[in-house]
């Protein structure tokens, strides 16, 4: 017999859930972490998903001292049930992969999300002087979005120069195209329901479910002549981008035709041009 640990990912394009299979006498030791790499299949992940504007360039470093060349990868998050974060939705605890939603920080770019007086809000813009939406009121009572802060700082050995800020060092078992690391420790000392083995090292009769979120990506909606490309009108507030509907009887914009509107280097708004 088998007990299975699931791991559902949303929205339900990236295929949920995803199962780890055990035998039940099988002792799981405390130390064990299973690794999982995320890549993307479909481009229209990247066209309705937030934060997937971020640069991934991959560096190539070599540093003398070692006779060695380091490859990392910018803006990669990696998600663990060590560092997660949890919520009461409906009386029920539920289990997110990403850490805690951060505050604002003076590096934050376009569409990265914060807390701010309690409320989860959204940059529409890159800082400093970053315009914001208001995704909810109270931040505890939706999910953990997958966010900036779950990627790593990365910390090169002394004397490398050159490496990004945040992601992680490529090796041989992350193929180039890593979108997202999965982390899962067997044991997490400070809250045992995002353990998943019990006292005995085995498999949890009853198992955790480990969510991961991503949210969709919002632009202003700016309607424009088709004849004369005069804007016409633009939305007041960023509205989400989807797959399917979501416009009401408006026209949506067109897959992947998102326009950062920039003020030299730093994007002041994300912009669908809608030619009605």
């Amino acid at each position: 017999m088998n007990t299975f640990l699931p791991l559902r990912a949303k929205p339900a394009r990236i295929p949920a859930p995803s199962l780890v299979a055990v035998p039940d006498a099988a002792v799981v030791p405390v130390e064990v972490v299973f690794e999982f790499v995320v890549t993307v299949r479909s481009m229209a992940f990247y066209n309705h998903t937030a934060l997937t504007l971020q640069p991934r360039k991959i560096y190539d470093l070599y540093h003398q001292t070692e006779d060695k060349t380091y490859r990392y990868k910018e803006n990669v998050p990696v998600l663990s049930n060590l560092t997660g974060a949890s919520r009461v939705i409906r009386s029920d605890k539920v289990l997110f992969l990403s850490r805690e939603i951060p505050a604002l920080a003076d590096d934050d770019l376009v569409e990265s999300l914060v807390l701010a007086n309690g409320a989860l809000v959204q940059l529409t813009g890159d800082q400093p002087g970053a315009g914001t939406d208001e995704i909810h009121a109270l931040a505890t009572d939706v999910p953990v979005f997958v966010h900036q802060g779950d990627v790593p700082v990365i910390e090169p050995p002394t004397g490398l120069v050159g490496a990004p800020a945040r992601g992680i060092l490529l090796t041989d078992e992350y193929a180039d195209n890593v979108f997202t690391l999965l982390r899962l420790s067997a044991v997490r000392a400070d809250d045992g329901d995002f353990s998943f083995i019990d006292g005995s090292g085995h498999a949890k009769a009853t198992h955790p479910v480990f969510q991961i979120r991503f949210k969709n990506r919002a632009t202003f909606w700016q309607y424009l002549s088709k004849v004369t490309g005069e804007v016409n009108a633009t939305e007041s507030k960023p509205l989400p981008l989807t797959y399917f509907g979501n416009a009401g009887i408006k026209q949506k914009p067109s897959q992947g035709l998102v326009k950062a509107v920039k003020s030299g280097s730093k994007v002041t708004q994300l912009v669908s041009e809608i030619y009605t």
